[in-house]
C-alpha cells in the first residue's frame, strides 16, 4: 500500500518521539518508558498502539497480540463510521447493569480494570471497543452469514440422521433394609415385577430417553419390557434398581425440526469465515499501517 505524504510525514514525526540522535543522546543510560508499535491511519481517525499495551491482558483474560490490537482498532474505526460505538451514557448503562448483576457497585468495577493494568478510563474505552465491535459484526457480518429455509431441508435430505430405537424410562433405587433380610426384601420387589401400578412409598425419579445402544449389558432386559409394567428388581451393592419404560420410540429419521438450529449452525459457519474474511481485507484496504521495531 502507498503511504501518503501526509502519513510519511507522520512516519517522521512518530519516529523521532523516541529516536535519539547519536549527537544530542545523553552520555547515561535511558530507561524505556513506552514507544509506539503501530498507527493505524483510519479514513476519519489515526489511533496508536503502544508496547506498553502488549504486556496487558485482554478484558476476557486472553493475551494481547499486537495484530489483534490492531485489528481491533481497525473495527472500531468502522464502528465509529456507523455511529456504532456506545455513548458515555449508553456505556454507563451496561457497566451499570454488569455491576448489578454481579452485586458490584461502580467503583469495583473500575477496580477489576486497575486489577489488569488499566486506568478506569482506559477499561472503560475497551469496553466500549468490545461493545462496538460487536455491534458492527451484528450489523455488517450477520446479514452475510444467512442460510435460507430451502438450503437447511435440502442438507436434511442429503444427509439424513439416523436416531436409533430410544426408551422414555423411570428408575427407582430401594436401599436394602433394616428389618429384612436381602433375600426377603428381593422377594417383596420381585412381586411388583409386571405390574403397572407401584406401592405409594415407592418413589420414581424424573423420566428421561435413553438409546437402545447406550444400555450398559445387564440393563438389555429394558428393551423387552411392556409398556408402563416394572421390571424385575436389580440388585446393587447397595440396594435394589426397578425401571419402567413409559413409550419406545423405534429408529426413524431424525425429523427436521429437530435438527433444524444445528444444521443451520453448520452451514452458517463457512459463511461467516468466508464473510468475515472479506470483510476483514476490505477493511485493511482502507487504513494506512506503520509499525515500528522497539
Amino acid at each position: 500500500m502507498r503511504i501518503s505524504a501526509y502519513s510519511a510525514l507522520l512516519l517522521l514525526s512518530y519516529a523521532s518521539f523516541f529516536v535519539v540522535s547519536p549527537l544530542l543522546a545523553p552520555k547515561k543510560n535511558l530507561i524505556f518508558v513506552d514507544g509506539i508499535r503501530a498507527v493505524v491511519h483510519g479514513v476519519d481517525k489515526t489511533d496508536l498502539v503502544k508496547a506498553s499495551e502488549l504486556n496487558l491482558l485482554n478484558l476476557d483474560g486472553s493475551p494481547a497480540s499486537l495484530d489483534q490490537l490492531v485489528t481491533n482498532i481497525v473495527y472500531g474505526q468502522e464502528a465509529r463510521r456507523f455511529h456504532l460505538w456506545p455513548s458515555a451514557e449508553e456505556l454507563n448503562k451496561q457497566l451499570d447493569a454488569i455491576a448489578k448483576m454481579n452485586k458490584k457497585s461502580s467503583k469495583e468495577i473500575d477496580d477489576l480494570f486497575i486489577i489488569t493494568g488499566r486506568t478506569p478510563q482506559e477499561g472503560r474505552r475497551d469496553f466500549a471497543q468490545i461493545n462496538a465491535i460487536n455491534s458492527l459484526m451484528g450489523f455488517k457480518v450477520s446479514g452475510g452469514s444467512m442460510v435460507t429455509d430451502s438450503e437447511i431441508e435440502r442438507y436434511h435430505n442429503e444427509h439424513p440422521e439416523i436416531e436409533p430405537t430410544a426408551y422414555y424410562m423411570q428408575r427407582t433405587f430401594v436401599p436394602f433394609s433394616r428389618t429384612q433380610s436381602h433375600q426377603e426384601q428381593f422377594k417383596k420387589l420381585q412381586a411388583l415385577a409386571g405390574k403397572k401400578e407401584s406401592p405409594q412409598g415407592l418413589k420414581w425419579q424424573e423420566a428421561f430417553w435413553i438409546q437402545e445402544s447406550d444400555l450398559s449389558e445387564d440393563k438389555l432386559f429394558i428393551t423387552q419390557l411392556p409398556i408402563d409394567q416394572i421390571s424385575e428388581p436389580l440388585e446393587t451393592d447397595t440396594g435394589f434398581e426397578l425401571f419402567r419404560v413409559l413409550k419406545k420410540r423405534e429408529e426413524r429419521i431424525k425429523p427436521l425440526e429437530d435438527r433444524y438450529a444445528d444444521i443451520a449452525a453448520l452451514l452458517r459457519q463457512p459463511k461467516y469465515s468466508a464473510f468475515m474474511a472479506n470483510f476483514k481485507n476490505e477493511l485493511f484496504d482502507k487504513v494506512s499501517l506503520i509499525y515500528f521495531d522497539l
